[in-house]
């Protein structure tokens, strides 16, 4: 189970970085914020 939740971890932000481009600069700022 862990496993799997590295992978969504993993997963959420890489997806929102693919989608970089359509993503708002206020979502990126928002998301750098939140990221450690």
């Amino acid at each position: 189970m862990s496993s799997h939740h590295i992978i969504r971890d993993k997963q959420e932000p890489a997806l929102i970085i693919a989608n970089g481009e359509e993503c708002s600069m206020d979502l990126l700022e928002q998301l750098l914020e939140w990221s450690p």
